[in-house]
């Protein structure tokens, strides 16, 4: 039942989707790895065409629970593959205890957090006013009270507060971000930021009123006041909620950037420590190795940190890589001994990388030629010895071959890089 062309319509709808899932924002075909299906938006059993305009891409996993008649994931759930522990990272959180690398995206989300504090204190200051509003209109002119009067000037007091805190808040988010390149958040983040101008414009005018409330108006003119103040109560409880929607959706798609940051440290890096750099290659300040443990988010980390300035670099058994900081430095991949020697010898990466990727490329090939020659040597120990029948003459053979090996591969570097042999000991540990 499909037309001869399909092929063509899912793509192109794949393209017009931006290779992104629509459900919950999986990345496939050239930008990703999820596998993209193409789904129909009215069923074809409920007379849905194929059509590109009643088509939507979804991923592999979205489409699967949709026709399993289960429920679907979303930008605003976990995905069936994110762990039970991922999928609970609440707002605010601690940027200390994560990487540099997503400080950008934990800011926001724990801004988002901040505002919603002031947002609760909002609603309940205005649902305390309505209840005095509601009790002095109920109340003949003659037997006002004064102390209603000064309930009621304190809470406008309180909700001024408030909205002014509000309104500060939702100024201080930029309204462009360059810290991600997922334009499923980048949609996100233009939904958000739309909404909270529209929730200051509100605001806005709700503060205006107010004092106009607090100015003391006249008596004829108070109940015209608490019409407008009512009228603009509800513009702002569908501003907040259209705000509080649109903040939930950014902070999930925060949820997705953090977690796929965290798990490609994870899988990348190592609790054991190789030789590191003393001091930062970038900006020579001191460098300390730092390992977390973050039980919310069921990762771990090790990485080197500089103290002075926002580079990070992964560990592994054979790399330093650079996982965040100068914008032309990410990615960058070297080896420990070279980063520790050229941060002696004072290069700067910025200006130097060439000279490291070179020192790099050598150790690299003196290291390979070193292996090869160790495991000759160690295939003409094995003969010897069985030939001989002497397993004391492979332990002695095999300790003096490491040695020299040891001692060549440190006299063959200082050769070609010059200087000291000292930054080679315990080279082979």
């Amino acid at each position: 039942g499909y037309p001869s062309d399909w092929g063509s319509r899912r793509k192109e709808v794949y393209r017009r989707d931006d290779f992104t899932c629509q459900n919950c924002g999986a990345v496939g075909g050239p930008r990703g790895d999820a596998e993209l299906h193409a789904h129909h938006i009215v069923p074809k059993s409920k007379g849905g065409t194929h059509n590109t305009s009643n088509l939507k891409t979804l991923c592999k996993d979205c489409h699967d629970a949709i026709h399993g008649n289960s429920v679907a994931p979303t930008a605003d759930s976990a995905r069936p593959s994110e762990t039970s522990s991922q999928a609970q990272l609440q707002f605010p959180l601690n940027e200390s205890r994560f990487p540099y690398s997503v400080a950008d995206e934990i800011s926001c989300g724990n801004q988002i957090a901040n505002t919603y504090e002031l947002v609760n204190g909002v609603i309940e200051a205005i649902e305390e006013l309505n209840e005095l509003f509601e009790t002095a209109q109920s109340l003949p002119a003659d037997k006002e009270s004064d102390r209603l009067s000064r309930k009621i000037d304190e809470t406008v007091t309180e909700l001024d507060d408030h909205l002014q805190s509000l309104y500060s808040e939702l100024s201080t988010f930029d309204e462009e971000i360059s810290w991600t390149d997922s334009k499923s958040t980048i949609s996100r983040y233009n939904d958000f930021q739309k909404a909270g101008v529209e929730l200051q414009v509100v605001v806005e005018e709700y503060r205006a009123t107010l004092e106009n409330l607090s100015a003391g108006p006249k008596d004829e003119d108070l109940r015209a006041t608490l019409v407008d103040l009512k009228l603009l109560a509800d513009d702002l409880d569908a501003a907040l909620e259209d705000y509080s929607e649109k903040s939930e959706a950014l902070i999930n798609r925060l949820y997705g950037e953090i977690a796929s940051e965290l798990d490609r440290i994870d899988s990348n890096t190592t609790s054991i420590t190789p030789i590191t750099p003393d001091s930062c290659p970038v900006c020579t300040g001191e460098t300390t190795v730092i390992r977390r443990s973050i039980e919310v988010t069921n990762h771990s980390y090790t990485l080197l940190r500089c103290t002075e300035c926002d580079t990070e670099w992964t560990i592994d058994l054979q790399n330093l890589t650079v996982s965040s900081g100068p914008e032309g430095l990410v990615g960058v991949s070297m080896a420990p001994t070279v980063w520790k020697r050229g941060a002696n010898k004072g290069f700067s990466l910025p200006e130097d990388l060439d000279e490291f990727n070179k020192l790099s490329e050598i150790y690299e090939r003196e290291k390979k030629r070193l292996l090869g020659a160790v495991a000759i040597g160690q295939v003409g120990i094995l003969i010897g010895s069985y030939v001989l029948g002497s397993v004391l003459l492979w332990v002695i053979g095999t300790v003096l071959l490491v040695s020299a090996a040891r001692g060549l591969f440190t006299w063959r570097l200082d050769r070609v890089l010059g200087g000291s042999s000292s930054f080679l000991s315990g080279l082979l540990k």
